[in-house]
């Protein structure tokens, strides 16, 4: 196992494609397999295929009118042969300038000598109170 940087990048080319809306790096960042995993923050938020991930990318930017940038993050890497996984905590930054917390988990394959992304899952920090043990109101 060694740390990989060239994951590192891929990850920050990911970020910036995603704030810009820049579909054609999207499509080049994931893995054409058909078993590509994307896991979001919302329930509905779940995407098999790269293909199907990146046209979903491309519907929502249409009709919210903006991409989401990242504000800061820090990805860390690591690679065995042709197979790579990082996990990032980073900050969305929003309309408007409020931010989100977020992190990320990626796992990656090397295919004809090109990394991919074949799985990213994504969520929001929250508290185990919050969510496991709610508070009785």
């Amino acid at each position: 196992m060694q740390q990989a940087p060239e994951l590192e990048s891929l990850i920050l080319q990911l970020y910036t494609a995603m704030a810009e809306g820049d579909f054609p790096t999207l499509e080049q960042i994931f893995s054409p397999l058909p078993r590509v995993l994307v896991i979001g923050t919302d329930p509905a938020e779940w995407w098999e295929g790269g293909t199907v991930f990146v046209e979903a990318m491309r519907q929502r930017r249409e009709q919210a009118g903006h991409g989401m940038p990242v504000a800061a993050c820090n990805p860390r890497a690591f690679s065995d042969g042709d197979v790579g996984w990082a996990a990032d905590r980073g900050v969305y930054r929003l309309p408007g300038g409020a931010e989100q917390q977020f992190r990320g988990s990626f796992v990656f394959l090397r295919q004809n000598g090109a990394w991919h992304i074949v799985q990213w899952h994504v969520s929001f920090p929250v508290d185990n109170e919050e969510v496991l043990w709610p508070s009785e109101a």
